[in-house]
C-alpha cells in the first residue's frame, strides 16, 4: 500500500517547466532546454531523479539528475519533440510524450 501511495505521489507531483534557457546575447541560437523541477504530492522536492530527454526523430538521448533542490535542466537540445522518462528507485517511472523544444 505504501508503493502505491509514493507511486502516486511522484506522478502526480512530477512538474516540468519547458522553456528555452539557453541566452541569445543579440544573436540566434538553434538550441533550447527542458527545465523544471521535480516534487511530490505534497510539494516537497525529489533529491536524485533520473531525466531523460529523447529526441523522437532522432533517438539520440541527453540525460540529468535532479539537484538538492529538484531542479534539473537538460541542456543544448535541437529543436524538436522529446519524450521524457523520470525514475527514481521505490517510484514508478513516468514518461511524458510530445514535450516540445522550440528554440529563437
Amino acid at each position: 500500500m505504501k508503493a502505491v501511495l509514493r507511486t502516486l505521489i511522484f506522478v502526480a507531483g512530477l512538474h516540468l517547466v519547458l522553456g528555452v534557457s539557453v541566452p541569445s546575447f543579440n544573436a540566434q541560437s538553434d538550441r533550447g532546454a527542458i527545465t523544471g523541477t521535480v516534487t511530490d504530492g505534497t510539494g516537497a522536492v525529489l533529491v536524485g531523479v533520473s531525466l531523460t530527454a529523447v529526441d523522437v526523430a532522432t533517438g539520440i538521448e541527453s540525460k540529468t539528475t535532479s539537484t538538492q533542490s529538484g531542479t534539473y535542466t537538460i541542456l543544448l537540445l535541437s529543436a524538436g519533440t522529446y519524450q521524457v522518462t523520470a525514475e527514481l528507485a521505490k517510484f514508478r517511472t513516468h514518461v511524458y510524450d510530445k514535450v516540445s523544444v522550440q528554440v529563437n
